[in-house]
C-alpha cells in the first residue's frame, strides 16, 4: 500500500470537484441582509417575518448574522416576500429616485416636483 498523497472525497481529488452550486457575491449577499433587515423592521419580529416567508426563524436569525452568507433560495423568498424582482433586490435598486430607500414612500418633495 502507498502513502495517501492527496485527500480523495467520491473518487476525485478535492481539485477535481466542481463548485456547489451558485452562490451570492458579497454585494448581492449585503442587499440580501439589507432587504432581511427591512422586512424585520417592517413586521416587528423574525418570527412573523418567519411566518410571511414560509422559514424558520432561525434560519432568517442564521442568514442575517454578519458571518453568514445568505442562500440563494432566501433570497428568492426575501424578494417575493418584498415584492420585488430578485435582480432588483440583488442590485439594491429597491426604490426610486426621491423616494425613501428603506419603505418606497415617495417623499413629500418628490410629490410636489411631479
Amino acid at each position: 500500500m502507498g502513502i495517501l498523497r492527496e485527500r480523495v472525497v467520491r473518487g476525485r481529488t478535492r481539485q477535481d470537484r466542481e463548485p456547489r452550486g451558485f452562490q451570492l457575491t458579497s454585494t448581492e449577499a449585503a442587499n440580501v441582509k439589507v432587504a432581511l433587515l427591512h422586512l424585520r423592521a417592517q413586521h416587528g419580529c423574525w418570527r412573523e417575518v418567519a411566518r410571511v416567508m414560509g422559514c424558520t426563524k432561525r434560519a432568517l436569525e442564521k442568514a442575517a448574522e454578519t458571518r453568514r452568507r445568505p442562500s440563494p433560495g432566501l433570497a428568492l423568498h426575501v424578494a417575493r416576500a418584498l415584492g420585488l424582482p430578485v435582480e432588483a433586490m440583488l442590485t439594491g435598486a429597491r426604490s426610486e429616485p426621491g423616494s425613501c430607500p428603506m419603505c418606497g414612500r415617495a417623499s413629500s418633495r418628490a410629490q410636489l416636483s411631479r
